[in-house]
């Protein structure tokens, strides 16, 4: 198949959309059976980035991480901060049970 989506419009085939969902599901598995992988990618990823994969996949890394960033560099971050619901908050800092160190992004002058 071509990096373009087969030429179709952009529109995947059943065989297509099957053996992509096939790739990424192995993926995952590597990135999971891979000791350590999933939380050294994730002390690099800002919470609200975090947040957006799958609960599944955040929720089993969340407990082994010592780092974390929160980052309000752009608008989209200040505006994810702005509407994160208190019980959110409450459930991830329970699983953050090594944090050791966090890292504060924001930018001078945002509005």
């Amino acid at each position: 198949g071509a990096a373009g989506g087969g030429g179709c419009g952009g529109v995947e085939s059943d065989e297509e959309r099957q053996r992509r969902e096939e790739r990424e599901q192995n993926l995952r598995q590597q990135i999971t059976d891979t000791e350590g992988l999933l939380s050294y990618m994730m002390a690099f990823l800002p919470i609200n980035l975090m947040v957006q994969l799958a609960k599944s996949i955040w929720q089993h890394a969340a407990p082994e991480l010592s780092d974390v960033t929160i980052s309000s560099a752009t608008k989209e971050e200040r505006s994810f901060w702005q509407h994160v619901h208190l019980a959110f908050v409450t459930q991830l800092a329970a699983r953050l049970t090594r944090l050791m160190s966090v890292t504060v992004r924001y930018p001078f002058g945002a509005a």
